[in-house]
């Protein structure tokens, strides 16, 4: 475990290094959050059906906050409804409500036709339909229960996962949920991947700019009282060359980049955004951040490495990054994760 650990430990500092080799980061994401803390207006207070959900990328989400500071008496808020973490719809939803009293919903799937129909043989193109009509009714009916993609491959098998646990997750204290600790960050009402600056797939990270990798899962974990933020790193399977350490590996590099994220200059927006009701006393403290490595059927060897008396840490300036794993198994004939374990202490 000591190997381990120190293995870890050289990789972040490696990655800590660059970002402070390779600043332009820093204007660029204090821009992002200077436009994002503008939003005032309600989430997007839509509920989609069965396997629906709806989600929201980084860029999308500025173009709502323009646009509700517009002026205009009435605009549209633009999200996405994925399916098995397929986009497979664009949603805009009205800021006003209407005679019925209700914000009007219009979908559209001209964008996603082609991998609809190669991915669920959904050939119906809806273009500004009314969520309401027959033709809402129509695509819901269809994507309403569980339907197996068609298109197997390795990066669609990583989206159903990440989708499943992000379901997972979400699932509020009341209901049947194997972790009662922990749930996603949401940018408007919406789950997302929060983009990093790092190329970081191949274990070796590069700066990439704008062009960098998202974090699958950003989550805040309670730990009595005090609330972090867990950085979760999602595979579709357990292998030779994508085992925990390497899956811990990547976590890090993300872990690192949230650590001197809230440490920059625009850290306090960023933690504020990021749904901590007091940046200035949580930024007064070395932070902790979870890296978790979350993947099928983790050995007991490796899951045997978290069995301390302390969880693995290592250090990223004056703050820590913690070692954990989320282990499941994934039944595919129903479409759901089972049997979840994970080395996360569950104070709460």
């Amino acid at each position: 475990m000591a190997d381990f650990v120190q293995q870890l430990q050289e990789h972040a500092n490696n990655v800590c290094n660059i970002l402070q080799e390779e600043i332009e980061w820093i204007e660029r994401y204090k821009g992002y959050v200077d436009i994002l803390s503008t939003w005032k207006k309600k989430p997007l207070g839509f509920r989609s059906p069965g396997e629906l959900f709806p989600y929201i990328t980084l860029s999308v989400a500025k173009q709502n906050c323009s646009v509700s500071e517009s002026g205009k008496s009435k605009y549209f808020l633009r999200y996405f409804l994925r399916y098995l973490g397929q986009n497979v719809a664009d949603i805009l939803v009205s800021n006003e409500t209407g005679e019925n009293e209700t914000r009007e919903r219009f979908f559209s799937t001209k964008e996603y036709q082609n991998s609809n129909k190669k991915n669920f043989e959904y050939d119906i193109v809806h273009d500004n339909d009314n969520w309401h009509s027959k033709s809402g009714e129509i695509f819901r009916k269809f994507f309403n229960g569980y339907k197996e993609r068609i298109d197997g491959s390795k990066r669609n098998e990583e989206h159903r996962i990440q989708n499943l646990l992000l379901r997972e997750l979400a699932k509020k204290k009341g209901e049947e949920k194997y972790i009662k600790f922990i749930q996603p960050v949401r940018l408007q009402g919406c789950f997302l991947e929060i983009p990093t600056p790092f190329a970081a797939s191949n274990h070796n990270p590069t700066y990439a700019a704008h062009r960098g990798g998202g974090i699958d899962i950003l989550a805040r974990v309670k730990y009595g009282p005090e609330t972090r933020l867990g950085v979760v790193e999602v595979k579709d399977e357990y292998k030779t060359n994508e085992n925990i350490f390497q899956v811990l590996n990547q976590a890090v590099t993300y872990a690192c980049f949230i650590c001197k994220l809230l440490r920059s200059e625009s850290g306090a927006k960023w933690a504020k955004l990021f749904k901590f009701t007091n940046p200035e006393k949580l930024l007064s403290k070395p932070l902790i951040v979870d890296a978790i490595a979350a993947m099928p059927n983790i050995s007991p060897e490796d899951s045997a490495l978290f069995n301390l008396k302390k969880p693995a840490r290592i250090k990223v300036g004056e703050d820590i990054i913690e070692l954990h794993f989320i282990s499941f198994e994934d039944n595919k004939a129903e479409n759901k994760l089972e049997n979840i374990k994970t080395s996360l202490r569950k104070c709460r």
